[in-house]
């Protein structure tokens, strides 16, 4: 894997950052509302991939389980992933970094892939935990690899209620005065 330039500041739950490659070949659609996001190339198949991404602060997350959830629809999409990742490193603006290197903890929807076009909204939904006590940040997003449309609703990140109590003695390390 090549080396690039680092631009994934910390930008908050509010946020999507629009990244990827061929960016010209894509529309992006971000309302301020609840309203669906959509990402779609304008033409064809350009071969690159776009995506929308958020990137947290990880320190109000360590030690607990995190939940990614969202609603897809897509048409004649070549590819649609979601992922959710804890990492480690501080955004430093022009420092070239190894794409992937900071990653300490994460899954994605790699090994089911949505592609073509779905019948209505799909359920997507998955779980890591516990964030590690010297992460520094969680993402989590989506990609359009290639062509087609995407449309996302109700996209969150949760601690999962369900990790609560079994991870809580992990959770209670983590916000000890700790030196990383």
């Amino acid at each position: 894997m090549g080396v690039y330039m680092d631009d994934y500041p910390v930008t908050g739950p509010t946020f999507w950052q629009r990244v990827g490659e061929r960016l010209d070949q894509y529309r992006f659609r971000v309302p301020e509302n609840d309203a669906p996001m959509c990402i779609g190339s304008k033409r064809g198949y350009p071969g690159g991939f776009a995506q929308l991404r958020r990137a947290l602060d990880a320190e109000p997350l360590r030690g607990h389980m995190l939940r990614f959830t969202a609603f897809v629809a897509t048409w004649k999409a070549a590819g649609v992933t979601f992922w959710l990742a804890a990492g480690r490193g501080k955004y430093v603006e022009g420092r070239k970094e190894v794409l992937g290197r900071n990653i300490v903890m994460g899954d994605n929807t790699d090994k089911q892939p949505i592609s073509g076009t779905t019948r209505g909204w799909v359920p997507v939904s998955f779980t890591i935990g516990p964030v590690p006590c010297y992460a520094t940040q969680v993402s989590y997003g989506l990609t359009l690899i290639s062509g087609g449309d995407l449309w996302i609703y109700k996209a969150s990140l949760d601690i999962d209620p369900e990790g609560i109590p079994k991870h809580q003695a992990e959770a209670q390390k983590c916000t000890k005065d700790t030196t990383f």
